[in-house]
């Protein structure tokens, strides 16, 4: 596999698995789900949230972009 083509590949992963995760913020900051019922059953099937997380996952969320960030930066030395 090429090295664009791994690129690209990791991040249509990184985008998909983050897709259904928009929920959370769509709901918090526009009060309205983007995604049709079929999908938002599903999503919750999968996966149980509360809205009181919200705040742990930017919390982690950025905690763990630092750590990306770094592991990149010294990958590339």
């Amino acid at each position: 596999m090429r090295r664009e083509s791994a690129g690209t590949s990791t991040m249509a992963a990184m985008a998909g698995a983050a897709l259904l995760d928009l929920d959370q913020p769509f709901v918090h900051f526009l009060g309205r789900n983007p995604f049709p019922g079929a999908v938002r059953r599903f999503h919750e099937w999968v996966q149980k949230e509360s809205p009181e997380g919200m705040a742990n996952e930017i919390r982690f969320g950025l905690a763990l972009a630092v750590v990306d960030a770094a592991a990149a930066a010294m990958a590339r030395r």
